[in-house]
């Protein structure tokens, strides 16, 4: 049985507390966790967080970017459009955590749209199809997937899914 985060919003999280909760989670979960990620819309990250819901495809790129490189212990560092570690201007330097992955931790990231889903496709371990529709999926949900996987040179298999279905009124 696996453990999973549900839906993390990463317009309202920053990357390295991300991963350190799930680095946290697969530790104590024996690497039976996966980490969700999504993100959201602007009625809930601009009208009930208060943030900017500006660029979600770059941010979550960016995000899961820098998750990986939490994970996989190394200095953190980005100089992406939506975060700079270590903030720019600064003294700071590139610095890593000091607790460790025990386990590596898979990443599905939460997509409706197609650029979500194409993005999906490239750089995360599976997808959590929430509002799931069986009817139109193939072309709404898996043809831009498809897309993804295979500008990332992947393929379907070993790509986890995780749907929820949508029952008809």
């Amino acid at each position: 049985m696996l453990l999973g985060s549900g839906v993390m919003q990463v317009g309202t999280r920053p990357p390295v507390a991300l991963a350190q909760t799930a680095i946290t989670l697969s530790n104590l979960s024996g690497g039976r966790f996966l980490l969700g990620l999504g993100p959201s819309g602007p009625q809930v990250i601009d009208g009930l967080h208060g943030v900017p819901f500006a660029r979600p495809l770059a941010r979550m790129r960016e995000t899961v970017e820098i998750v990986r490189q939490v994970v996989d212990g190394g200095k953190i560092s980005c100089s992406g459009s939506e975060f700079g570690i270590p903030l720019p201007g600064g003294e700071a330097v590139p610095m890593r955590l000091s607790m460790r992955a025990e386990h590596p931790v898979p990443v599905h990231l939460a997509a409706l749209s197609p650029a979500m889903l194409r993005l999906t496709g490239q750089v995360a371990d599976g997808w959590l199809g929430t509002s799931f529709v069986p009817e139109g999926a193939a072309e709404a949900c898996f043809t831009p997937l498809d897309g993804g996987l295979a500008a990332a040179g992947r393929a379907r298999a070993g790509f986890g899914a995780c749907v929820s279905g949508a029952t008809p009124g």
